[in-house]
């Protein structure tokens, strides 16, 4: 937007003022961050026309060019850090990448899709440099510490459709879309909704209880847009009319309001929050999110402004460079930047003994407890049943609605497959529980613990439990469990609905563990993720 205004300013006299060269320079590098690459490649164009135009002295220019490195090595190092899906969508752009005065991005995107035959004959990669100087190389690039800044999907704007995302307190919100330029705008326009309206969220110490929330856009021609969200299954649909662009400012109040209502939406489904209305009278009072909301939808024409056109698009005509086989490219640690915010620890605790923090994405939910559904199942205890000695014993969560009881398991064979090989389900069992006689024991259920080494160093991670106390006579189920398990390797993790008669195991809906951890409470220590369970009990009161 303030790019668009600097342009104004050049339009009216004739010459594009100097301070236009920092405002892209900084756009660049947000479309860099936020995987934007359509307009990365715009603002990159836009900084070399600068270059070749405006009256800028020689250390100008010496920094416009450096920066411009920069920026070139950064994208280059992104592209050696993606999967290969991402690379195989990318297999049209060395061409036009090379045309953006970006080469090194070029000499990155070709090695990693198979191509160092061709850097080779053009010369990119000189004949005196060894395959293994070449890996050395390319190693350096992808360990560049920006490439560990980034946060969602490429953005690539492909006219068959895209999913944008962003992460509020945690939460990432997905936006779908159709790829013509009106579900783009629209998309964006939701997003950047989400991003204004909660800005402040992460002031309020709340938080959501679910990893994702996904928004699907779909157009009709309705004269009003409508919104339907369903909470258990975290989606909201937005019918979006045709005859109505997002961006058009005589609408913009209603526009607002509907986008308002969107998020609002959303933040019922996905936030822990005990007094909504009240949340929501601070968002939109002491948060100014109404005014935020405006100024997204203000901005919205600011591209067409720069580039004549409400969405840049990759050139669609350059030469395909279909995926060879990848080359491997080492993997080494990710060297220091200057002004690196990645890795900036949560800071002291609050009165609430939650550690504040200051960035958005500084903060992650891990969560496999869909809570509308649990609320609606109904989880009572477990029982354990088995189908001879060679068959994994079955360790069954017992509710008392089906319908919520299938939804969960769906759910986790929809997540995690019908065996939890990476142990995504975490169950613990925590036995000789204070003030409890020793056959009673706690089941916890909550997300895999952060000792496995994928857990990001300086985040806040979330996690959402379910607890449940067991108060048998005595301990004779749980010992055979446990002896059937360590015979067998593994157990069968089902629901079971309780009703008149005897339970229903749903065995349609199994899934297959290996793992369950059993520790005596004595032994839990502060850090440990089944401290959490003995606090919530002690907090209970139970037993």
């Amino acid at each position: 937007m303030a790019a668009a205004g600097l342009a104004a300013e050049g339009e009216e006299s004739s010459e594009l003022p100097v301070g236009f060269v920092p405002t892209v320079k900084i756009w660049a590098w947000i479309a860099l961050q936020l995987r934007l690459v359509p307009e990365l490649l715009l603002a990159v164009r836009l900084l070399r026309m600068s270059l070749g135009t405006l009256p800028l002295d020689e250390d100008s220019k010496v920094r416009v060019a450096e920066g411009l490195q920069e920026i070139d090595v950064a994208f280059g190092s992104n592209i050696l850090n993606m999967d290969n899906g991402e690379l195989r969508a990318l297999s049209a752009l060395p061409d036009e990448l090379g045309a953006a005065g970006m080469p090194m991005s070029r000499i990155a995107l070709l090695y990693a899709l198979g191509y160092e035959d061709t850097l080779r004959e053009d010369g990119s990669i000189p004949d005196e440099m060894a395959e293994r100087g070449a890996g050395e190389f390319f190693a350096l690039m992808k360990a560049q510490s920006v490439s560990g800044q980034l946060f969602g999907r490429l953005i690539l704007n492909a006219p068959t459709g895209q999913i944008i995302e962003t992460c509020i307190c945690g939460l990432t919100v997905e936006v779908a879309a159709l790829g013509d330029d009106a579900g783009t705008v629209t998309a964006q326009a939701v997003v950047a909704a989400f991003e204004a309206m909660l800005a402040t969220m992460i002031e309020d110490g709340v938080g959501p209880h679910t990893e994702r929330f996904r928004v699907d856009i779909v157009e009709t021609d309705e004269p009003e847009p409508s919104v339907r969200t369903d909470p258990k299954a975290m989606r909201s649909l937005v019918a979006w009319p045709r005859s109505l662009p997002v961006s058009d400012f005589a609408h913009q109040p209603d526009i607002g309001t509907f986008l308002m209502r969107v998020v609002g939406e959303a933040m019922a489904a996905t936030f822990v929050l005990p007094r909504l209305e009240d949340a929501m009278g601070r968002l939109v009072a002491k948060g100014s999110a109404h005014d935020r909301v405006s100024s997204v939808l203000a901005s919205l024409s600011a591209l067409h402004r720069i580039a004549g056109r409400p969405i840049v698009r990759l050139d669609g005509a350059s030469k395909d460079y279909p995926m060879r086989d990848r080359p491997a490219v080492a993997d080494l640690e990710l060297l220091a930047g200057g002004d690196d915010d990645g890795d900036v620890p949560a800071g002291p605790k609050v009165g609430d003994e939650r550690p504040t923090v200051g960035r958005h994405r500084g903060i992650k939910v891990q969560s496999v407890i869909d809570i509308h559904s649990w609320d609606e199942a109904r989880w009572k205890g477990i029982l354990y049943a088995s189908y001879g000695d060679d068959v994994p014993p079955i360790f069954a969560l017992t509710f008392t609605n089906a319908a919520g009881a299938r939804r969960i398991f769906e759910r986790w064979r929809e997540r995690f497959g019908t065996k939890d090989v990476n142990h995504d389900i975490n169950m613990s069992i925590i036995r000789n529980l204070p003030g409890h006689p020793t056959s009673h024991y706690a089941i916890q259920i909550t997300s895999r613990r952060p000792d496995d080494g994928s857990w990001e160093r300086g985040v806040l991670y979330q996690t959402v439990n379910r607890v449940q106390v067991m108060e048998p006579a005595d301990d004779t189920n749980l010992k055979t469990f446990l002896a059937k398990r360590r015979a067998v390797g593994c157990f069968m993790l089902a629901p079971a609905i309780l009703s008149a008669g005897q339970p229903d195991i749903l065995t349609d809906l199994v899934i297959l563990k290996r793992d369950i951890n059993v520790v005596d409470a004595a032994d839990v220590a502060e850090h440990d993720v089944e401290n959490v369970a003995l606090e919530m009990i002690a907090r209970r009161g139970d037993g």
